[in-house]
């Protein structure tokens, strides 16, 4: 109530009852005279308590006193100075009904439409205002009226109302102090219209004015306009302008403490918390100015100085729902702090103090995943059965069905947990930024378990979403998916897809320091697609940031052994050296070291190997790999061109290998270490023999024909040694060796050729028939190789051609090598003999016919060049001669000599195809006996063959033309 206005009403008061108030000199004072005076005293000395008193009395002891309608509108205005508006209410209402003139009556209506404001009964007041208004516009609380009517409209949020009665107000008014509270009410209506800007303009023209009273209440509307619209910073700008410039106002606390919430919505922790920090203990807003210092603190990392104000929170808390905040809060303040154990027992006694609660759902959800990372399944599980049986519809959310999924990983329950995780994952819409980042928690968790099992296949496909996911986002635990994909491409080989993930992920980092992983597998994918200069910078990295994690190290190995496959050696060198020389990892260093020595090889550098081949035994003496060393060291001298010293260096990774001892194992020598020991032996046997150590060669292979009796190679060191002693000319050892690997590898692939030097041997030994027969078999045994069977059915050939002069089998022969070997180089060879057969058949059109697609070809150039084959192609010319011969073709004898010398013949064919010309000089009609014996003569002095068979013939010829 307005202490200056009372005064004024009883001013007014007094001077309308002065008559009736006033005795009269001749008037005799009464005891109710004095009793109304001694209250009036008691009202204008604003005792109330005893002017209440004193008018009460009056107006029950007088009811029919003169002035009782006076006292009862004194005892209300009373009444209203001491705040208690429903008795003055009641007697303004009794005053109004029974006085008997106007004297007071707009005090009274005024006062009576006051005490409904008061009371809040703002209907009633509205239409008391308008009352007083309308019958008394010219009294002096007017002004006063129209104020309150227009705060009335404002309290029932008549907007429009109290926008027109404040604007008439505010524009006409005589008391400035109202205009002001006018323009402040007005502000409030146009807010209420939500003409926002207009309202802004009102409140800052009031704050302009520096009023003690309505700029901060301006301020402050204004902060929380901003404030409502999220415009942070304006309002923390109208806020602190309160603090600043009214600190005695009281507004000021509150002020602070919005100015500090407008700080912590835009995360300004450091601002928010220079704010909130003079708001002082016991004062209303002290609580949650601690609440919100202790986030900002804990979001600032300052953990001791977040859980300090947290615990003041909590002691000055009021509020049960603060309370619940607090502790919440101090739950994640202490997670936050590595204290997991005792922020999932926090979120466990929120869930038992406020079991009910909507937020109790979120505590126990916390609390779930904390008992997970503590790796405590039991209790995750038991918190989850809580949760599910008290907030059912929460559970079913797909946020709480991957937790769900979590719970069951961690009770080792995976294929349960990962149909909920999928299942989570097809429920939850895409649409919103939030969704997308749970999605991606959930897929990783997805990913990893399918990862962790090995399921490779799976990972690729269920990370194919995360691209599109992660086009609007930064998460880095989707971002985590994209290496396991990598990584899993490269386990399947699919390198194009590592690379696209590892690119895909390293894409949204800018410091590859902290990405090894992603490194790793961008490197390996480079290096196995065979790019190996865009894995400089990712080698450099590893190998200087990550040198002391023997991951590092498998990384480097598998990029050098890509390049080695990739026929790249000179490359794969660097990297294996790389590796060689660390010491974090002693199991990928001895594989580098021998893969130095390897690639080195694979580039022809065969000193250099054998170096690293030496360096490598004396590295590692104990190694698993050694035998492979020894073995590899020899082959790299022998490279190197010095055979000599590999066949001793294979003598000894021989021996060193395999030692005297008998290996009865089966097929021993396919399997290491004991696979180098044959091998160098071999070797060894092979170069021996290149050098003409022919006895050493045959004692090695020997040997280990007798070491190794159940080796899968065994038949081939037998048929070495048996060609090495056929080769020296040691018949009978060799056709010995033969028959003893005939007899225990009849099935070998080397039977046929066996077989094939034992039937020679026949030959050689005049067995001609024997021969033919075994040739003939051995060219009719499927199981030997098409070339034993081949050269076999040859060989048939020329026994029954050279040996037996059996034409007509010769001619079969040759056919049945036509047909069964068309594309055979020994064809010409078989032609040749074929045409032989006609001509000695006494078929010269036979003869022709067979030759002359030869002879085509030779002419050509189509036939395929068989340096073999060069004396014996001449005989086309000759055959074909002493084919036109017996059909007296002379004049094609004629072309046939002169095409016989664009092939460039041999000396023999050249006298064979003379013998011919001099038999057609003898036989023509007349003939030319004479320039025949100069042409055999000429044969007989020119024959250069050892047997001078042709020469003989020629003196025989010679003497039939005598």
């Amino acid at each position: 109530m307005h202490l200056a206005f009372i005064a004024t009403v009883v001013a007014s008061c007094s001077l309308s009852t002065a008559s009736p108030l006033v005795a009269s000199p001749f008037a005799t004072l009464d005891k109710a005279d004095d009793d109304f005076s001694l209250a009036v005293g008691f009202f204008r000395a604003r005792r109330w308590q005893l002017s209440e008193e004193a008018f009460g009395q009056f107006v029950v002891q007088y009811p029919e006193h003169p002035r009782h309608e006076l006292a009862r509108l004194y005892l209300g205005l009373t009444y209203s100075a001491e705040d208690k508006y429903s008795l003055a209410r009641d007697q303004f209402v009794l005053y109004i009904k029974s006085a008997k003139n106007d004297t007071g009556m707009a005090e009274a209506r005024y006062r009576l439409a006051e005490c409904s404001y008061h009371l809040k009964d703002y209907d009633q007041a509205i239409t008391q205002f308008r009352s007083y208004l309308e019958t008394h516009p010219k009294h002096t609380f007017h002004d006063l009226g129209l104020l309150h009517l227009g705060e009335s409209y404002l309290a029932t949020s008549d907007w429009q109302r109290a926008a027109a009665t404040l604007m008439e107000l505010s524009t006409k008014g005589n008391d400035t102090s109202l205009q002001t509270e006018a323009r402040f009410g007005l502000a409030q209506a146009t807010e209420g219209l939500k003409d926002i800007p207009e309202s802004l303009r009102l409140y800052t023209e009031i704050a302009a004015e520096k009023d003690e009273t309505f700029s901060p209440r301006a301020l402050a509307r204004m902060g929380i306009i901003h404030f409502e619209q999220q415009q942070y910073d304006d309002a923390i700008a109208a806020f602190d302008q309160i603090v600043s410039q009214y600190p005695t106002s009281q507004l000021t606390e509150s002020a602070s403490l919005n100015s500090g919430l407008a700080c912590f919505r835009l995360k300004k922790w450091q601002e928010a918390i220079q704010r909130l920090t003079p708001i002082e203990a016991g004062s209303p807003g002290y609580a949650q100015a601690q609440f919100l210092s202790g986030v900002s603190h804990r979001e600032l990392g300052q953990l001791e100085a977040a859980r300090t104000a947290l615990t003041a929170a909590l002691t000055a808390a009021r509020q049960d729902t603060l309370t619940q905040d607090i502790l919440i809060q101090r739950a994640q303040l202490e997670r936050q702090d590595g204290h997991l154990a005792l922020a999932a027992q926090m979120y466990e006694d929120i869930s038992d103090r406020w079991p009910q609660d909507p937020r109790t759902a979120e505590s126990l959800f916390n609390a779930i995943e904390l008992q997970l990372d503590l790796q405590q399944p039991a209790a995750a599980s038991r918190y989850w059965n809580t949760l599910q049986a008290t907030f059912s519809s929460f559970v079913s959310q797909p946020r709480q069905q991957i937790l769900k999924g979590r719970v069951l990983l961690a009770e080792g329950k995976t294929s349960e947990g990962v149909d909920a995780l999928q299942q989570a994952l097809t429920e939850l819409p895409l649409n919103e930024p939030l969704n997308r980042e749970l999605h991606l928690t959930g897929r990783y968790l997805l990913v990893r378990t399918l990862f962790e099992q090995e399921k490779f296949t799976d990972v690729l496909r269920e990370a194919q979403p995360v691209a599109d996911l992660l086009q609007n986002s930064d998460s880095r635990t989707g971002q985590t998916i994209l290496v396991m994909a990598g990584s899993s491409a490269l386990q399947l080989g699919l390198n194009e897809e590592a690379l696209r993930f590892a690119e895909s992920y390293l894409a949204g980092t800018d410091d590859r320091t902290k990405e090894v992983t992603a490194v790793t597998v961008h490197a390996i994918a480079l290096a196995r697609l065979g790019k190996f200069q865009p894995l400089e910078p990712d080698v450099q990295l590893l190998t200087t940031a990550f040198a002391e994690q023997p991951a590092t190290w498998d990384a480097i190995l598998d990029i050098a052994n890509a390049a080695l496959e990739a026929k790249q050696p000179t490359v794969a060198i660097p990297f294996f050296q790389k590796t060689a020389t660390q010491t974090v990892n002693p199991k990928v260093r001895e594989t580098a070291m021998l893969n130095v020595a390897w690639a080195q090889f694979e580039a022809m550098q065969f000193k250099e190997a054998d170096l690293s081949f030496g360096d490598f035994l004396s590295a590692f003496p104990q190694s698993a790999l050694l035998p492979q060393a020894s073995f590899m060291q020899a082959r790299s001298v022998e490279q190197s061109g010095d055979p000599d010293r590999a066949a001793q260096l294979f003598l000894k990774a021989w021996k060193e290998i395999a030692g005297e001892q008998i290996q009865e194992a089966q097929e021993a020598d396919r399997t290491p270490p004991l696979k180098y020991a044959f091998d160098a032996a071999r070797a060894a046997a092979r170069l021996l023999a290149g050098s003409q150590q022919t006895d050493q060669a045959n004692t090695v292979l020997e040997q280990l024909a007798t070491q190794f009796p159940n080796a899968a190679s065994h038949d081939a060191v037998l048929n070495e040694r048996a060609l090495l002693n056929l080769n020296a000319e040691q018949f009978e050892v060799a056709d010995q060796i033969f028959r003893t690997l005939l007899a225990r590898h009849p099935a070998s692939q080397f039977a046929g050729n066996a077989r094939f030097a034992l039937a020679e041997s026949d030959l050689y030994a005049g067995n001609v028939d024997k021969a033919l027969a075994e040739m003939g078999a051995i060219a009719e045994e499927q199981t030997y190789t098409p070339f034993d069977r081949e050269r076999a059915l040859l060989q048939q050939t020329l026994i029954l051609s050279l040996y037996k002069r059996d034409w007509k089998n010769v001619i079969a022969t040759s056919a049945k090598f036509e047909q069964t070997y068309p594309q055979s180089r020994f064809l010409p060879r078989i032609q040749i003999l074929a045409g032989d057969a006609w001509l000695n058949s006494e078929d010269p059109e036979a003869a022709v016919r067979t030759l002359t697609p030869l002879r085509k070809q030779v002419i050509d150039g189509t036939l395929q060049p068989d340096p073999s084959l060069t004396l014996e192609l001449g005989r086309v010319w000759v055959i074909l001669g002493e084919a036109a011969l017996l059909t007296a073709s002379y004049a094609e004898i004629d072309v046939l000599e002169k095409e016989l010398q664009t092939i460039r013949p041999s000396e023999t064919v050249t006298l064979q195809m003379q013998f011919v010309q001099a038999k057609r000089f003898r036989r023509q009609a007349p003939p030319d006996f004479e320039k025949a014996r100069r042409l055999f003569q000429d044969i007989v002095d020119r024959d250069p063959t050892s047997s001078r068979d042709l020469a003989i013939k020629s003196q025989f010829q010679i003497a039939e033309t005598l």
